[in-house]
């Protein structure tokens, strides 16, 4: 089988970017694979030694997607990453890997940004939601935030374009595969896990390192955030439970990603010494903290349909990890996280499983191991490989390619491809590092 393989990559600063290369090392074994990149050279010598690399920033190689026996895919909530991968989707249906259910982002920039069209973004308004989305359309282009800054793009996903031109739509959650099915009923969809990185050896050492870096002292826990640090990551909250902690415990908490909000709350609750912001970290370095955090915390609401990278990674590490009960955090098995109820009560709930977690450690060690062994099976690569190949198999043996010739409106022809260079992601960051 010959796949074309469309996802950001590294140097992208993406947690696709890490998704599909962490993927693309099982892909390999089953099939032949080309990645389709825009513009750039992939970092990774281990993609370039054992893929075909493709810049579609020539236009001109599109023709050859016809030699294809199957396209996938990326899709996230970015523009400055997806609005290419989208635009040739929508020329080439093919098997989408949808890793945010919400796509208002990349819509709004892809019509905005990259075709500099308000009518397109209020024809998407109105395409996906009616004449109360077009209306809504209205209200967003004349409002005070740009509209990269909207602030409920749960309330417009804006996908139902990128959903029915999919031959296949795989998602990772079943909480997804069901909001994905009622956009489209007859849509082919499966959930399929992230693949889990390679297990560290060097774990100990690396954690000695980590802490004489940032000077930890005995005793005390090292607690950590990763990945983008926007509202949805609940970042506040846990900083107002810390708040009532610090007197009682010895922590530092590491909040690891780009886009910081989080520093005036931390000079208001005076957690200066006991927050540790260190900014986008390479991954490499990404990895370290991870492998030295005692406690991971990954919270996030409101909730877009995605999943995280950074906990499978955490999980897979063996790390003990707090996660929001909703959507597909929900359905991790009771034993292999501490699940933290988006109520009137979150704080409370996530400063009591803090305290628990810091009083106990034969108790953070029996979550570890669970967690550990449920990612070894669950998130097993060469498992999840082989389930995408043959899907992808089985969406374009059945698919009846005159069902998508009215898929593309007139407005989305002939996109000049020298645009995307210019789109910018500063104001919107994707979800995981």
């Amino acid at each position: 089988m010959k796949l074309a393989y469309f996802s950001p990559l590294s140097p992208q600063r993406s947690g696709i970017s890490d998704y599909s290369e962490q993927l693309l090392r099982f892909l390999v074994r089953e099939c032949e694979v080309d990645v389709w990149v825009h513009g750039y050279e992939p970092a990774s010598p281990e993609i370039r030694q054992t893929c075909r690399v493709v810049d579609y920033s020539d236009r001109e190689q599109l023709a050859r997607l016809s030699e294809y026996d199957a396209i996938i895919y990326n899709l996230g909530n970015n523009p400055g990453y997806h609005a290419a991968i989208y635009d040739v989707l929508l020329q080439y249906p093919g098997v989408v890997i949808l890793h945010d259910f919400v796509l208002f982002y990349l819509l709004a920039g892809y019509c905005l940004d990259v075709r500099n069209s308000k009518e397109l973004f209020l024809e998407e308004m109105r395409y996906n939601g009616g004449q109360e989305g077009y209306e809504e359309g209205l209200r967003i282009l004349a409002g005070p935030l740009p509209p990269l800054q909207y602030r409920t793009p749960q309330n417009h996903p804006l996908n139902r374009r990128a959903i029915e031109a999919a031959k296949g739509i795989l998602v990772h959650s079943e909480y997804t595969k069901r909001m994905v099915m009622d956009v489209r009923p007859d849509v082919r969809c499966m959930s399929i896990h992230f693949a889990r990185p390679l297990e560290s050896r060097r774990v100990k050492p690396i954690a000695r390192q980590i802490r004489s870096k940032y000077g930890l002292q005995e005793g005390e826990t090292m607690l950590a955030s990763f990945g983008y640090i926007t509202p949805n990551k609940r970042i506040h909250q846990v900083l107002y439970a810390l708040s009532e902690l610090r007197n009682d415990y010895k922590f530092k908490y590491f909040i690891v990603g780009d886009w910081d909000y989080t520093r005036r709350l931390v000079d208001e609750l005076q957690l200066n010494e006991y927050v540790i912001l260190t900014g986008y970290a390479p991954r490499s370095e990404f990895d370290k903290l991870l492998l030295s955090a005692e406690v991971v915390i990954n919270l996030r609401y409101p909730y877009m349909g995605e999943t995280s990278a950074a906990l499978v990674r955490a999980m897979a590490a063996g790390k003990p990890c707090l996660v929001s009960d909703i959507g597909w955090f929900s359905e991790l098995p009771d034993d292999t996280v501490i699940k933290i109820k988006v109520d009137a009560e979150e704080i409370g709930s996530i400063r009591q499983a803090l305290q628990a977690l810091m009083d106990d450690s034969r108790y953070r060690k029996r979550l570890a191991a669970k967690a550990r062994r449920y990612a070894r099976t669950a998130f097993d690569g060469e498992r999840i490989a082989r389930q995408i190949v043959q899907f992808a198999k089985d969406a374009y043996k059945d698919t009846n390619m005159d069902a998508y010739k009215d898929i593309c409106m007139g407005a989305y022809k002939d996109t000049r491809m020298d645009a995307y260079k210019d789109t910018s992601t500063e104001a919107y960051k994707e979800e995981d590092q």
